[in-house]
């Protein structure tokens, strides 16, 4: 959710956020990602915002808290 708040922001800190889940987190780099990474690779920053608030969408439908 916070790389979620910096891409909504237009934040550029996102781009630093983005680069240590891609170390941090084997599966980011799984398909279901490619959209995000994609768009922040190109840097654009509204893509990867909207394309972050579809796959957070079913995780809030539910009320799980992301971390």
């Amino acid at each position: 959710k916070d790389l979620k708040r910096l891409l909504e922001a237009a934040d550029m800190e996102a781009i630093d956020v983005h680069e240590r889940w891609l170390v941090d987190h084997a599966g980011a780099r799984d398909h279901r990602f490619k959209r995000l990474n994609d768009c922040m690779e190109n840097m654009d920053l509204q893509g990867a915002a909207e394309e972050c608030a579809r796959l957070l969408r079913p995780l809030e439908a539910v009320d799980v808290v992301v971390e």
